[in-house]
């Protein structure tokens, strides 16, 4: 997880109870003290899921996409952050960026993209930060409400 500061390390003063399960040791990590960017920490953790909610425009770079797109198949990229002008990325960069292999949903309703011939719905996705305890029970569950 990245924040503000950087990765989230186990001994990072603050963290959330939230944040604590996401965090990583520093010893994983040679220069864990360079690690202040979400480029760099794309770099050195190498992710293959990127959601954000920082209400931060351009955070999702052509840089940190393209590296995601050049080791995984088909990257989860979901900048989630609304309203539009406070996106991490736009729906059509990620898909150029990463050569259409990108799932991709945002925080706002966003036109279909097409790219290269082939067009591309974008899902709209703007409660799962909101209700993540809904998508694991749902999970847990198999879709079925719990006995009572």
């Amino acid at each position: 997880m990245v924040d503000r500061q950087g990765l989230l390390f186990d001994d990072t003063e603050g963290l959330t109870p939230e944040q604590r399960p996401f965090a990583r040791k520093r010893s994983e990590f040679p220069q864990a003290e360079q690690l202040t960017t979400l480029e760099a920490a794309v770099m050195a953790v190498r992710p293959t899921i990127l959601v954000g909610t920082s209400t931060t425009p351009g955070t999702f770079t052509e840089k940190v996409v393209s590296a995601m797109a050049s080791w995984c198949t088909r990257p989860v990229i979901f900048p989630l952050s609304n309203p539009t002008k406070l996106a991490e990325a736009k729906a059509e960069d990620l898909i150029r960026w990463s050569d259409g292999r990108a799932l991709v949903a945002t925080g706002i309703p966003s036109q279909p993209v097409t790219h290269k011939g082939k067009t591309y719905t974008i899902g709209q996705a703007n409660n799962a930060p909101d209700l993540p305890r809904t998508g694991t029970g749902g999970h847990r569950h198999r879709g079925q409400a719990p006995e009572r």
